[in-house]
């Protein structure tokens, strides 16, 4: 629950009323309200997607309006959706096209560094077609894009890239649970990435840009999905599921990693499951509180998950997904881990405008 700022401390309580076609039941409730204020700003980075065609299945809509509303609830539980717009380029091709996303992205963007309750933001990335690896690293389009990030800082004299981050969760996943092709693919990938960040190191110089600016540029956060590997040696920030970083020794290993410029995050999805900390339904309560605690802990860089609001039933082919489907009754969305990859309900169905938060 979230308490407004200025509110007394002290022990609240009240009744909850739940009607079910008529039949009224009352329950009590009460909350205490403590003598103490968390303070705006947010330090953790966290990455929470949100994919529009997932969202416009329980709210018959994917504006960015209706994005937008999803995002600040989001701001109210202290976590950061990942792209702070909704648009995405479905044809490298358009220039026209191309430059209205990255000035909604770089706008957005700017309203987000701007925002002390927004800890962190991912700039965009797209693969493209490769003979060798299938899918890799648009390169080019990276660069506009990175490049429109550049020019709006320098023309607002706001650094974009002191909140930045990419997580290129389309074309690298989880390369460490892969065979040799995937570990290849995705060294590959992040050499690419890093060719790119020089380039518009560059760039960033040529145009008069801050240090800060140029630092944020070179230092740009890669995120990878997946633990530590000898195998992955290119990848630069490295982010296991929550239960990898499970004993001293691990984190004092991935401690070390930071004396050699890289870093981790961690990340839950289906599992790990109970007794490690998830957002799953069937797990303990006090199990997404503890969490952030646990990152404290543990030096943990920043969390991520893969999406918010998963509104479809990922067991069915997309010829049998139903728009608009029954988010309530139905628990199940993907895997074997209920409440996984939703935080949120639409309120859609109830003629709320944006989404009903879960108590996880």
């Amino acid at each position: 629950m979230k308490i407004p700022k200025g509110q007394a401390p002290g022990v609240y309580t009240g009744e909850i009323s739940v009607d079910l076609d008529g039949d009224v039941k009352k329950i009590s409730a009460s909350i205490t309200v403590l003598d103490y204020e968390l303070p705006d700003k947010v330090s953790l980075p966290t990455c929470i997607p949100l994919q529009v065609n997932y969202l416009f299945q329980g709210e018959l809509s994917d504006s960015q309006e209706m994005y937008d509303l999803y995002s600040e609830t989001l701001l109210d539980y202290r976590l950061a959706v990942m792209y702070p717009e909704s648009y995405y380029c479905s044809s490298t091709q358009d220039t026209q096209y191309v430059e209205f996303n990255t000035e909604i992205a770089t706008e957005k963007a700017l309203e987000a560094a701007k925002d002390e309750r927004v800890s962190a933001y991912a700039i965009k990335v797209y693969e493209f077609a490769d003979a060798t690896y299938n899918y890799v690293l648009n390169q080019d389009l990276f660069l506009i894009y990175l490049q429109a990030y550049i020019d709006k800082s320098v023309e607002s004299g706001v650094n974009l890239f002191e909140k930045a981050y990419v997580y290129m969760g389309n074309i690298i996943d989880e390369p460490d649970l892969g065979g040799e092709f995937a570990q290849e693919r995705a060294n590959y990938v992040c050499r690419q990435y890093e060719e790119v960040l020089l380039q518009a190191e560059q760039y960033a110089r040529s145009v008069g840009a801050s240090r800060d600016v140029i630092d944020g540029v070179r230092n740009l956060p890669h995120v990878v999905t997946g633990a530590y590997s000898d195998k992955l040696p290119e990848v630069q920030t490295y982010c296991p599921t929550a239960d990898i970083l499970s004993t001293s020794a691990t984190i004092d290993d991935y401690r070390a990693l930071r004396e050699q410029g890289k870093d981790y995050w961690w990340y839950t999805c289906t599992q790990p499951k109970i007794p490690y900390p998830s957002y799953h339904i069937d797990d303990n309560g006090v199990s997404s509180r503890v969490m952030f605690w646990m990152m404290k802990e543990y030096d943990i860089s920043g969390y991520l998950t893969w999406e918010l609001a998963y509104y479809i039933d990922g067991s069915v082919s997309p010829a049998e997904e139903v728009k608009g489907m029954d988010n309530y009754d139905n628990v199940h969305r993907w895997g074997d881990a209920y409440g996984d990859g939703w935080l949120v309900y639409p309120g859609a169905p109830f003629g709320i405008e944006g989404p009903v938060p879960s108590i996880r």
